[in-house]
């Protein structure tokens, strides 16, 4: 019955956990002042209707007026705000029309802070003032920062504003979602400045200008690396309402991270999609390695026997033709037509499944149909949900399907060592021809489109991991606070303190004392737990973990001693944000005073709550409320310690360390030094690492490319390598971790700006060829010169120079030899010595 009871208390937490899980819409509109493209004046009911179809949380809108005559003295933000039942903040660029004009921000949360900010301009070049405006608001307990921008339309202009706009969300500590009309497509230099603080879910993204032809992509909503710790882009979409404005709407959801202990990406490193099988890109500590293959009747080649391809994702197509209707699985069913993978766990460990989260990209003729199935024997699946069916082909970067719940399948709770589960994602409805079916895709390493939910748990022998003495030294009971006697490797020590309800002297200002206790009177009688609560009538401590180690809790044991008018109720608690307190168990009552020594309270079970679990730099606030003393005589105190073996508090767990695992990278950078860029990683320890891979890629580089292989050192160990070959612009790395038998991990993705500056020049001299990259600021009439030693002029021929990046090729001179390039650009002559062989 023990077992049932925790199970079903586990499975109680995991419903209230993922019940309270909340999408956050996002919305960016450049409204053209309500001016449709069809018409002369606002339209703003036009544009609140577009707003309330999409039902957004957040909105940014640009090119929004205030008590303009153009608009008719309109304040359009809080008409707006007025229309849709929102909240909203205006921030003026510049006065205009005998009012101001400026951008916007609707929320349907109260804003608790607002920040305007001008953008910069280049001194001395035209163009109109920008401005960024930024709202903090509250959502289910955590502070969301929102921001809205409106870059210039001038290319200079729009850089320096990048750079300010990176400025300030550096600035910004948590969750930042910034949203606006970039006046650029992804691949330009502005959008790729920002990505020095925020991750952008796209780059083949939407057309969102002009509303009627759309042929550009230049309204986005990015996010920094606060957001993806709690949260994933589940859609991104452009909206089809060209009658409103003359710009397309662009949504962002945002949906909750269950706890995910296995997912599967494929942008990093990016597949061609027809990968026999692809490794978990990340599983959690316990798990074993899993694989996602194909069952026997997917195949990666069509009726043609042509590769199917599709990076970023796993794709496949199918050799019997099938329908979507339901009975149809039958046939994907008896013919294999499956994605799937196994999930178990090391020994030691155990795992309860949550949920599955999967993204689907399909062709007009691939599967339509997507059935989820289990098995714990490998031999009888079982079926999670009624089948997935879709109507059409998706989104060309595939779309996220409903999530699949597994809480309520009792048999993938509490899995131990030696089960295996497997997972099969039949799908069917598709042709033999054109049709393909694919996982993905991957829009970045941040984007997994794969992902298993649960909790991993490591079960072994508890341990004492904190706890309290009061006997050697004896305590006299009233110290104001008590430091542990006792703190593992991987907590920080912790104090013992009392609530402010909570005193050490009684009502005729005498010292309330027990030795070899912590001990209190109350300074309000109380009769239930809320009353203890609202008067602050509590022990408290707090467990820290430290960096490089994880803890799973496992329970509270502790001795209490009162006198006849001392606490009755005994009521524990935790916090992990130091504000929201959370039930942990049912008061725990005493009829009586205790024995002198105190008693024995019912130990306080931890590990069925999956939130003191897997704690990685982490703080557990624990507070043990008390009720029913009197505000006189009462005394209430925890302990007494009767000897120096006697913890009279004590909290129990398994701490592991991390810097123990196989390999364990501390740190991998990597900066631009003069023509090459400089990697450098460090590992805390390593064991069986065979070698390390350094890959690159770059924006308009599909394949990855490995450019290095290093030997791992099997100890802690610096490691430096340079990319002398580096890509102009930004560059993008990567180690692969590869142990003797082959397993592998990935490290996060490291990005240098490899953009040259106006004075700088690269060469490279390979394959017969003198290739020269520069840069110039402005179109310009450029000297180039090739000198050998003598000083003879081998090359001298004039340059027309673009505005920007520049490459210019020459060949080999015919005689080998040490010889200069000079090139003389905006008045400045710049020389670089080079060795052809």
């Amino acid at each position: 019955m023990k077992s049932l009871g925790n199970l079903l208390a586990f499975l109680l937490l995991l419903s209230l956990q993922f019940a309270s899980a909340a999408d956050i819409k996002v919305m960016t509109y450049n409204i053209h002042v309500g001016i449709p493209p069809s018409g002369s004046s606002p339209n703003l009911p036009a544009i609140a209707a577009v707003i309330n179809a999409a039902s957004p949380d957040l909105v940014a809108l640009q090119e929004v007026d205030k008590n303009t005559t153009r608009s008719g003295g309109v304040d359009q933000a809080a008409f707006l705000a007025g229309a849709t039942g929102m909240h909203h903040y205006f921030a003026k660029a510049i006065n205009r029309f005998g009012g101001e004009y400026g951008i916007a921000i609707l929320s349907k949360y109260p804003i608790v802070e607002t920040f305007r900010q001008e953008l910069p301009m280049v001194e001395g070049v035209a163009g109109e003032q920008r401005v960024i405006a930024i709202v903090a608001v509250m959502i289910n307990g955590q502070k969301i920062y929102f921001g809205n921008t409106h870059f210039d339309i001038v290319e200079v202009h729009k850089e320096v504003q990048a750079t300010k706009t990176v400025e300030i969300a550096q600035g910004i500590t948590g969750p930042f979602i910034l949203a606006g009309d970039f006046n650029a497509v992804p691949t330009t230099q502005p959008m790729l400045t920002l990505r020095a603080a925020f991750t952008m879910p796209c780059t083949n993204c939407g057309f969102t200008a002009s509303a009627v032809n759309p042929t550009k992509a230049i309204d986005h909503v990015i996010y920094n690396s606060q957001v993806l710790q709690t949260k994933f882009v589940s859609k991104y979409e452009v909206i089809n309402e060209n009658e409103a404005s003359d710009h397309l709407p662009v949504v962002a959801t945002f949906s909750d991270r269950s706890p995910t202990i296995l997912s599967w990406q494929f942008a990093t490193p990016s597949t061609n999609g027809r990968e026999v099988s692809v490794s978990a890109t990340f599983k959690e500590n316990g798990l074993n390695t899993a694989t996602l293959i194909r069952g026997s009747g997917l195949r990666t080649t069509n009726d043609a026997g042509a590769n199917m391809g599709l990076s970023n994702g796993f794709v496949s197509g199918t050799g019997i033709a099938s329908t979507t209707a339901l009975a149809d699985t039958s046939i994907a069913v008896a013919n294999d037509m499956y994605f799937g993978f196994d999930v178990s766990v090391n020994a030691g460990y155990k795992f309860s499944l949550s949920n599955i989260k999967y993204k689907a990209r399909i062709s007009s003729g691939g599967a339509k149909t997507w059935y989820w199935k289990y098995s714990v024997d490998g031999v009888n699946f079982h079926k999670i949900a009624t089948p997935n069916v879709l109507t059409q082909a998706t989104d060309t970067d595939g779309e996220f399907q409903p999530e699949i719940s597994l809480i309520n399948i009792a048999a993938l709770q509490n899995i131990q060592y030696g089960t295996t589960i497997k997972f099969r994602l039949y799908v069917s409805g598709s042709n033999t021809s054109t049709g393909s079916t694919a996982l993905g895709r991957s829009l970045s390493s941040t984007d997994p489109v794969l992902m298993l939910g649960g909790l991993v748990e490591n079960i072994s022998t508890p341990t004492k991991i904190l706890s309290w003495n009061f006997f050697n030294p004896a305590k006299v009971g009233n110290e104001t606070t008590v430091a542990s006697t006792f703190a593992d490797a991987g907590v920080n020590a912790a104090t013992l303190s009392r609530g402010s309800g909570l005193r050490t002297k009684n009502n005729a200002n005498n010292d309330i004392t027990i030795s070899r206790g912590f001990s209190a009177g109350a300074t309000v009688t109380s009769a239930d737990t809320t009353a203890a609560k609202n008067n602050n009538l509590y022990f408290a401590f707090n467990l820290v973990v430290k960096s490089g180690y994880r803890a799973f809790l496992k329970k509270i044991t502790y001795k209490v001693r009162i006198s006849g008018g001392g606490a009755k109720g005994w009521y524990w608690t935790y916090s992990l944000n130091g504000t929201t307190f959370h039930k942990i168990a049912d008061p725990a009552i005493l009829t009586a005073a205790t024995a002198e020594e105190g008693v024995a309270m019912p130990e306080v079970t931890l590990q069925t709550i999956p939130a003191l679990q897997n704690l990685v730099n982490k703080t557990v606030y624990f507070r043990l409320y008390i009720n029913g003393a009197n505000a006189t005589t009462g005394t209430t105190a925890i302990g007494r310690s009767s000897n120096a073996e006697d913890d009279a508090l004590q909290l129990f767990g398994v701490i592991e360390n991390l810097e123990t695992m196989p390999v364990s990278l501390s740190s991998f950078t990597g900066k631009k030094n003069n023509n090459k860029i400089q990697l450098n990683w460090q590992t805390a320890s390593e064991l069986n690492n065979d070698y390390f891979e350094v890959t690159r890629f770059a924006d308009k580089d599909e394949a990855r490319k490995v450019i290095a292989k290093v030997k791992g050192e099997n100890q802690a160990a610096t490691y430096v390598f340079e990319d002398k070959n580096a890509i102009n612009g930004y560059n993008y790395y990567q180690l692969k971790q590869v142990d003797y038998d082959g397993s592998f991990t990935w490290s996060k993705v490291v990005a240098v700006n490899n953009t040259l500056s106006k004075d700088e020049v690269k060469v490279d001299v390979k394959n017969g060829e003198i290739v020269l990259t520069f840069s110039s600021q402005k179109p310009t009439i450029s000297k180039l010169q090739l000198i050998n030693l003598n000083g003879q002029k081998i090359v001298q021929k004039q340059l027309n120079v673009n505005a920007g990046i520049n490459i210019v090729t020459l060949p080999y001179p015919a005689i080998n030899g040490i010889y200069i390039i000079s090139l003389t650009l905006e008045g400045k002559t710049i020389g670089k010595k080079i060795n052809i062989q």
